[in-house]
């Protein structure tokens, strides 16, 4: 897993755990780290300047140190954390986690001029789905 991965790992975690919401953990993990929200958004997209060391370690002091630092970190040694409940989410993916409660795709299909733009955007939304999924469940049955 790369970094990016592993904070995605954690969130879900932390969503399955009830530590944060599944509504809206951008805000949620803002707050309990008491960081920006922003700064979590530009971390979660990857943004190597935001999705530090510190920021890692932040969030993991934040709620307990559920994993191992040099995992979270560096990807070394075990997470220790069973794959299968966090995959058991329900109806989660990573665009869900970052996109939080959907509002951007539902303002999307509202500016629609036709149904067909309409019926593409809803067909570019479900291939990501199905994409994140299939991610996930390599990454849970690779363990």
């Amino acid at each position: 897993m790369n970094k990016l991965e592993r904070l995605d790992f954690m969130i879900r975690f932390l969503i399955f755990t009830k530590k944060i919401s599944y509504d809206n953990p951008k805000k949620d993990l803002a707050i309990a780290m008491q960081i920006t929200s922003e700064t979590i958004s530009r971390a979660l997209s990857g943004k190597e300047k935001f999705l530090t060391d510190s920021l890692l370690r932040n969030l993991n002091n934040t709620f307990d140190k559920p994993v191992p630092e040099d995992w979270l970190i560096k990807g070394e040694g075990e997470n220790y954390i069973n794959y299968q409940h966090i995959g058991a989410i329900s109806y989660s993916t990573t665009g869900d986690i970052i996109a939080g409660n959907k509002s951007e795709f539902y303002a999307a299909c509202d500016s629609c001029k036709s149904e067909v733009e309409k019926a593409k955007i809803i067909i570019e939304y479900l291939e990501k789905i199905i994409a994140d999924k299939e991610k996930i469940i390599e990454l849970l049955t690779n363990k």
